[in-house]
């Protein structure tokens, strides 16, 4: 039905359907959901009228199953790193943001999809001169872990950060949580004891 409703519409316009996506049984294999990616075009006589349809068509079945079986397995590493307790972020050579989970987007004050694609030079601004810096540079250009715990101040964020980064085939993953509440109760510790001594 599909192709006689085709080969119609190529005789009567004379234009070629190309790059049309069909998906469907076949009388060789019933049952069985196969993918086609076709190009119908026509084939004209000496008078210029359509006397034929050529069609090429290449099955797409094992990409099409391949690219859902990736978006699955995207959807599950998304999940898994949304669940996470940790912020994560993937920077790539150039320190633009590739991959970002919820938390990181939450403790940036972004939006994860907002965040990807941008400079952590821009989102972290105050990082630039700082230990956090030349940690993160080093883990790129050394490829070794890194880990330290960084005091962020700046205009809109003042908190304690607990990070580690790891560097990967093309960036670093950076892990790292909010340890404010932590410093806070160590200072106080700190208050307490000296007001014991004295």
């Amino acid at each position: 039905d599909i192709g006689e409703s085709l080969i119609r519409k190529v005789v009567e316009t004379g234009e070629s359907i190309l790059n049309l996506e069909i998906e469907g049984e076949t009388a060789a294999q019933p049952g069985v959901r196969r993918s086609f990616l076709e190009h119908w075009s026509p084939i004209r006589g000496e008078d210029g009228t359509v006397i034929a349809v050529s069609i090429v068509a290449e099955e797409t079945t094992a990409q099409k199953r391949a690219a859902r079986a990736l978006q699955a397995s995207e959807a599950t590493v998304r999940n898994v790193l949304n669940s996470m307790g940790d912020a994560f972020l993937v920077l790539d050579r150039e320190f633009r943001i590739t991959l970002v989970n919820s938390e990181a987007a939450r403790i940036s004050a972004g939006v994860a999809e907002d965040l990807v694609r941008q400079s952590f030079w821009e989102v972290w601004p105050a990082v630039r001169g700082t230990p956090f810096e030349a940690m993160l540079r080093k883990v790129m250009d050394e490829k070794v872990p890194g880990r330290l715990e960084h005091h962020y101040i700046s205009d809109r964020l003042d908190l304690w950060l607990d990070i580690s980064a790891y560097p990967t085939s093309d960036g670093i993953a950076v892990f790292y949580r909010d340890i404010s509440a932590r410093k806070k109760a160590e200072d106080e510790l700190i208050r307490s004891e000296a007001r014991l001594e004295s």
